[in-house]
């Protein structure tokens, strides 16, 4: 939507310059970081699209971005090894193809996820864009500056735009349909709605989470309609007589809009199994299994034998069995950790702890203040004394809360947001990774940049808070880069109170090995080193030769139980040790028993700690347990 002539243009071009900013910092990351636990699964299953023409490897995640990712390393050449695949109801071939893959490309193995990450950067770049465009459209070109920056150093953002993980691609790709879908109830036509639809379509091919939209949208679009006066500025926005909006006009584009997701999600399979009855099917979830299931078997199906099981499915069949064996996934369940606390399952508040913690504290103050103004403006509303009968002054109360209070457009743009956090905080079976509800951030972003637009009597002092916050967030956030998969804010403790809070890929990944092995040849005396890391690559891949783990001592133990040569074994052993943070911090405590009697010398990255031991200090403790003392020759054969 253009601006009128006296808008400023600077604005714009501020936006795009950190736009090119933002890939470059993007494309760094990419070229500096180890993949992470599951780019490893993630690339060969993208190839195997290519390759193949299936899409039944890592089909927990639909094919878009990660054919996306490895459609250049498909092209440039690589090897590809699929003899380890395997299928059956709960297969998961992606974890034995991605070491298949390392092996058959040892040489040039990391060179192919770099080119495949850095594939993904126009997916960031369209989610920075449409933050402008929607922040514009709303609040005007400082709010879309505002909105395009808070994009472009978000610590969140800048992590998952840098790794093959379908979580910013749906991100940008549900923000820009969310986007078009909103500019098609400001003015519904053809070409707005096909926008709408095509977008749904490409986002629902990205991560199974878009599907909260199509649910979604029918619920906006009545909202939309019974709001007057969103009703009369459609109206405006209309060229012709014939095209103002109808309730059932509205309706059957929306049918429009859907039926397009629909065919792009088909078209993105090749139709592939596409509408099978829904008999056919092998369930291995609860939900759609039936009885079968939740008596123990693999498989069943709950609509077998009734009419709905004779109806198709309009969806691909690696679709619906993705879906099925995702919820499979979280009613399994894992044990979680928060804030020191390991327990099955998880917490109903557990992505807005996170999110807490994960998030520059700046932007939870503008988000404070943002949710203060609607409140003042109701208090003032009525503490402001007025002569009896008269009615409070529009313009003030406007002022009070910005351009607008909350309405029908802030409804539809939150909407999503709140849509997808409530998903995923209902899944209590596996509550680990924060980038789940990265979704949400872009929503609040756009919604947040408002207060740089205010007026009346407060506008000044809001619009220097928000763009002092603002400096503050990308300070924060800078502080950090390139570790920001580490990112924890300034209540959080930073970086080194992150573990206190959370853990897995929050803070340790597998991102480190390759800052681990940069920090190695620079210190050539810390030589040789036992390595606890998490990485789904063999740590050989990164020159690190195999070594014993330091101080393994499961809980538990009886110590006067153990015979000589696990005295021997167990307890801290002297020399170099690294240790990651997953390791230290695990469920079983076998590292953090030990070695929390020692100050770690070194921090690498966000996620791994380096150990010296002396012999000395090693025989402390373990005279203190009871195990038998180290000779001076264990600090070179250990």
């Amino acid at each position: 939507m253009s601006g009128p002539a006296t808008t400023p243009v600077w604005p714009g071009r501020a936006a795009a310059a950190l736009l090119l900013l933002h890939a470059a910092a993007v494309a760094w990351i990419g070229c500096r970081t180890s993949p992470t636990f599951d780019e490893v699964g993630h690339l060969p299953a993208g190839l195997y699209v290519w390759e193949v023409g299936r899409f039944d490897v890592y089909r927990v995640n639909p094919p878009l971005v990660k054919a996306l990712a490895a459609l250049p390393v498909y092209l440039a050449g690589c090897q590809s090894d699929w003899s380890p695949y395997h299928t059956g109801p709960i297969a998961r071939p992606e974890w034995v193809l991605g070491q298949a893959f390392l092996r058959a490309n040892r040489g040039d193995w990391f060179q192919h996820f770099v080119v495949a990450r850095w594939a993904l950067i126009p997916l960031t770049v369209l989610g920075g864009y449409v933050c402008w465009l929607w922040a514009r459209d709303l609040y005007g070109p400082h709010a879309g500056l505002v909105a395009v920056t808070l994009w472009c150093t978000s610590p969140s953002i800048l992590t998952w735009a840098s790794t093959i993980t379908p979580d910013l691609g749906v991100t940008s790709l549900s923000l820009a349909a969310s986007y078009r879908f909103w500019r098609w109830l400001r003015a519904p036509g053809i070409a707005n709605a096909a926008a709408a639809g095509a977008l749904l379509g490409l986002a629902l091919l990205a991560k199974f989470t878009a599907l909260l939209l199509l649910a979604l949208w029918p619920l906006l679009v009545l909202m939309w309609w019974m709001c007057p006066g969103r009703r009369r500025e459609a109206r405006s926005e209309c060229r012709t007589a014939d095209a103002r909006p109808s309730l059932g006009r509205l309706a059957w584009q929306l049918v429009l809009i859907q039926s397009i997701a629909v065919i792009v999600l088909n078209d993105g399979y090749a139709y592939a199994g596409s509408f099978r009855r829904l008999d056919s099917y092998e369930f291995v979830s609860r939900p759609l299994g039936g009885e079968a299931v939740s008596r123990g078997s693999v498989s069943g199906n709950r609509f077998a034998g009734s009419w709905m099981g004779a109806m198709p499915v309009p969806f691909p069949e690696d679709y619906v069995r993705g879906i099925d064996l995702q919820k499979r996934d979280f009613e399994m369940g894992m044990w979680s950790y928060l804030r020191g606390e390991w327990r099955p399952g998880g917490w109903w508040y557990y992505y807005l702890y996170a999110g807490l913690v994960k998030e520059p504290l700046s932007l939870w103050i503008l988000f404070a203040v943002s949710v203060a103004l609607p409140a003042c403006r109701f208090c003032r509303a009525r503490l402001v004394s007025r002569p009896a009968g008269r009615p409070p002054d529009p313009a003030e109360e406007r002022a009070l809360s910005g351009r607008k209070s909350l309405g029908i457009d802030d409804i539809v743009l939150f909407a999503p947001a709140i849509a997808v956090l409530v998903l995923v905080s209902s899944q209590t079976g596996i509550n680990r990774y924060y980038r789940y509800v990265l979704p949400c951030l872009p929503f609040l972003f756009i919604w947040l940049s408002r207060l740089v637009n205010v007026s009346g009597r407060y506008a000044r002092g809001l619009r220097v808070l928000t763009w002092v916050m603002l400096a503050w967030y990308v300070l924060s956030s800078l502080h950090s880069y390139p570790h920001s998969l580490g990112y924890f804010n300034e209540l959080a403790g930073g970086r080194a109170g992150g573990p206190r809070h959370l853990i897995d890929a929050n803070i340790d990944w597998g991102q480190d090995l390759w800052h681990l092995r940069r920090w190695c040849d620079q210190h050539p005396q810390a030589t040789p080193m036992s390595l606890a890391c998490t990485s789904t690559v063999p740590l050989d891949f990164f020159g690190f030769e195999k070594r014993a783990s330091p101080a393994l001592y499961p809980l538990g133990t009886d110590i006067g139980s153990l015979g000589a040569a696990d005295r021997q074994r167990f307890g801290p052993t002297p020399g170099w040790h690294a240790v990651s943070i997953n390791r230290l911090y695990d469920r079983e405590g076998l590292y953090r028993h030990f070695l929390a009697y020692y100050e770690p010398v070194d921090r690498v990255g966000s996620s791994i700690f380096v150990y010296y031991i002396t012999v000395e200090e090693a025989n402390r403790v373990r005279r203190e347990y009871g195990l038998s003392p180290l000779g001076s020759d264990s600090l070179s054969t250990r």
